[in-house]
């Protein structure tokens, strides 16, 4: 081999888009996002009307209400 320039070996499979590994997990997130936002309207559902405008601490020291 001359000078320092390595050539790397060809790949003998098929090569598959860069983004189509991102497509396979897609629709798990999807499932997964649905699953999140049912259990948040749940608990906002039942979490009684009075209780909305309480305010929290943040840990950063601000207040802001508690939903």
């Amino acid at each position: 081999m001359t000078g320092s320039h390595r050539h790397r070996p060809r790949s003998t499979g098929r090569r598959r888009h860069p983004g189509s590994r991102a497509a396979d997990g897609a629709a798990e997130l999807v499932a997964d996002l649905h699953g999140s936002l049912a259990r948040l309207l749940d608990e906002a559902a039942a979490m009684p009307s009075d209780r909305w405008p309480t305010l929290v601490t943040a840990l950063a020291g601000w207040r802001h209400l508690a939903w």
